[in-house]
Formats: C-alpha cells, sequence, structure tokens
C-alpha cells in the first residue's frame, strides 16, 4: 500500500502489476497519468495567454489561477533562450 501511495507512475499499472496483469505504461486517466499529460500538452502547445493555458489538459480554473502566470512566465524565459 505504500509503494502505491508513493508511486510517481501510472496508478493503474500499478495495481495491475500487483495481480500479475499487463498493461500499458500510462492510462491517462489515474491522477499520476493525468499530469503528466498536463505538462506534454503545454509544452507542445506552449501557451502565451491565460485563456491559452485555460486550454491545456488538466488545467482547471484553480489551477490556472494559482499557476497560470508562472507557467506562462517559464514557457516566455524558455523561449527567449
Amino acid at each position: 500500500m505504500v509503494g502505491y501511495c508513493k508511486t510517481t507512475d501510472c496508478l493503474r499499472g500499478y495495481i495491475l502489476d500487483y495481480f500479475g496483469q499487463e498493461h500499458d505504461d500510462t492510462c491517462g486517466s489515474c491522477g499520476n497519468c493525468r499530469g503528466m499529460f498536463a505538462m506534454e500538452d503545454m509544452a507542445a502547445r506552449r501557451p502565451r495567454t491565460m485563456e491559452e493555458m485555460g486550454e491545456v489538459s488538466g488545467v482547471g480554473q484553480k489551477k490556472l489561477e494559482k499557476y497560470g502566470e508562472v507557467f506562462l512566465q517559464a514557457i516566455a524565459d524558455y523561449e527567449k533562450a
């Protein structure tokens, strides 16, 4: 149970591994996978506005308000480099 709580890999995959079942590396549905997909989607889209940031997979209103400007600045800084 502790391993499940601490893993950063797919949670569904962790359970299926326990039961010896084959599975894909990611399910796209668990909290760990959604976090990965949000970062991948953000990297692919490279949003420049809060509106565009809100269209990133996994970024809801609360995350947008809390982290939107920080990520937009990080993306802008990266693109300048």
